[in-house]
């Protein structure tokens, strides 16, 4: 939408930046969009790249330079995402489990969906406490549960598919943040149930 507005404005007159960052925007998209980056152990700051997206959205035109500035901001921050994924053990898994990994890394494009959601009502989910105390243990579980997928600690069956592709399906319907905060609530709840305890 902020490129859009750039494009379009009048007094942006060089759209070569624009028509860049475009570009630049579509290799970063592919760079995150592959299922072997989110089915691994991956460690970012959630409220990092909240504030990189606000800090896009509140520049105006005709700032391009200041644009692409805050953009690249944002490609560190993906940057460090690429850098955090440890090797992968080179094992053939359980075909229920990688449909699991991707289940999850469908979610947790809805889940980052979300929060570019409130963000444009002007909310700010990490400054809600209810939200934080269901974001901070779910990071974990997450992280929990897609390493015992990936080592096949945790055997997966149709049943994790049906019940995440569901949980990713409410989750990218949900417009209020009380429902959105039970949501997580339940996904944190269905992991617990396969993360081996102590």
């Amino acid at each position: 939408a902020q490129i859009k507005a750039f494009q379009e404005a009048a007094d942006v007159t060089d759209q070569a930046p624009i028509s860049q960052l475009t570009s630049d925007l579509e290799a970063q998209h592919n760079r995150l969009s592959d299922p072997l980056i989110w089915s691994q152990d991956v460690v970012y700051s959630e409220s990092d790249f909240a504030n990189c997206f606000m800090a896009i959205m509140a520049v105006q035109p005709p700032q391009t330079d200041d644009l692409v500035g805050e953009f690249g901001k944002c490609v560190t921050l993906i940057d460090g995402v690429f850098t955090s994924v440890p090797e992968r053990a080179a094992t053939a898994l359980n075909p229920w489990n990688l449909k699991a990994l991707e289940a999850m890394r469908n979610i947790e494009n809805k889940m980052v969906g979300r929060t570019n959601h409130f963000l444009q009502k002007g909310i700010n989910l990490n400054e809600d406490p209810a939200y934080t105390a269901v974001a901070e243990p779910l990071k974990q579980h997450r992280r929990q549960y897609k390493h015992g997928l990936n080592t096949s600690v945790i055997t997966a069956d149709q049943t994790h598919e049906i019940m995440l592709n569901r949980i990713a399906s409410v989750i990218s319907g949900t417009t209020e943040v009380p429902r959105y905060v039970h949501t997580l609530k339940a996904l944190s709840s269905f992991l617990l149930r396969f993360i081996p305890t102590a």
